[in-house]
């Protein structure tokens, strides 16, 4: 609940969900949801968290989640932006997009917030963008709420992406799109459907305008391989 309440930048709220809570383990579990809780409710005194547990379960499993999830709420509970920033690349280096998408993109969201908050709009949106294109990949739709609202907030207008546009996308244009989503390069491309770098170009194109992306990294977070190749198409290849 208290998630859902921080999904909603409802921060007084999370915090009260999450200081109820009474043993001290599970109250170790949810500190770094109770560090954002405290900053977004505006609260003073963020410094009463207790990030030991936290600290001593990273330090012992040095795994990627735990030491990246560590590394956030270090980065916000910092003193000043120029000690948080080292901290939330640390975080986002852990946080990979494969693994751990949408702690990933939480990082980016926080990280672009502290940015637009320090006047500097744009790299403040380079984490936004990619906040927001991680939770609606994901669906998660408040949470993509938060990171559009902070986006339009550095001076930009973030259109919600309607996964139906992928209905206008046509057979060759998703079959090219799904190879370059998992990461495939347009040589690759090039290669396995047996058509000209130039045609690839071309229909990679109209796909970024029909889906109203622009980098590939939000390609990848676009619904595509549950997209269907129409079975009764026998569009050219070329």
């Amino acid at each position: 609940m208290a998630e859902l309440e921080l999904s909603l930048g409802h921060g007084g709220a999370a915090r009260d969900m999450i200081e109820a809570v009474s043993n001290r383990l599970l109250r170790s579990g949810a500190a770094l949801s109770l560090v954002e809780a405290l900053l977004l409710s505006g609260d003073p005194a963020p410094g009463r968290v207790d990030l030991d547990l936290l600290a001593a379960y990273a330090a012992q499993a040095q795994d990627s989640q735990s030491l990246g999830l560590l590394a956030r709420a270090r980065a916000l509970l910092a003193p000043s932006r120029e000690l948080a920033e080292p901290l939330f690349l640390e975080a986002l280096r852990h946080q990979t997009e494969q693994v751990q998408p949408f702690e990933r993109a939480r990082t980016a969201l926080a990280y672009g917030e502290s940015l637009r908050r320090a006047q500097r709009p744009t790299e403040a949106r380079v984490q936004l963008r990619d906040a927001l294109a991680a939770f609606e990949g994901l669906n998660a739709r408040l949470w993509a709420e938060r990171a559009r609202a902070e986006l339009e907030a550095t001076g930009v207008t973030a259109r919600k992406r309607d996964p139906s546009t992928l209905d206008t996308l046509t057979p060759q244009e998703l079959r090219i799109a799904k190879r370059v989503s998992v990461g495939a390069s347009n040589r690759a491309v090039v290669g396995q459907l047996f058509i000209s770098p130039k045609t690839v170009e071309y229909h990679l194109r109209k796909v970024f305008l029909k889906l109203g992306v622009s980098s590939r990294v939000e390609l990848a977070n676009m619904p595509l391989q549950r997209a269907a190749v129409g079975a009764a198409s026998f569009e050219r290849l070329d």
